[in-house]
């Protein structure tokens, strides 16, 4: 029934939101200087790129958080990448 599978549901995130609790931040990075708009990692999990609202798309090194590569030459805000 319905009330099951919303109970069920609500159940599945606070169990989810738990096992994060637990987690410890390794590294915290300043992505730009206007909202970073998107986030994708490489294939390899080696790597993450971000863009922002500034028209930069950046590449940093995911496991030591270091900034790799700056892409410019957007004149538009970035959404996606």
């Amino acid at each position: 029934d319905e009330d099951n599978e919303i109970e069920q549901e609500h159940n599945m995130f606070v169990d989810r939101a738990g096992r994060y609790r637990n987690m410890d931040l390794v590294s915290s990075q300043v992505g730009d200087v206007r909202p970073i708009s998107g986030c994708s990692f490489s294939p390899d999990s080696k790597s993450f790129a971000t863009c922002s609202w500034s028209g930069h798309a950046k590449v940093w090194d995911a496991e030591s958080s270091e900034l790799k590569h700056t892409l410019l030459g957007h004149a538009e805000r970035l959404t996606d990448v």
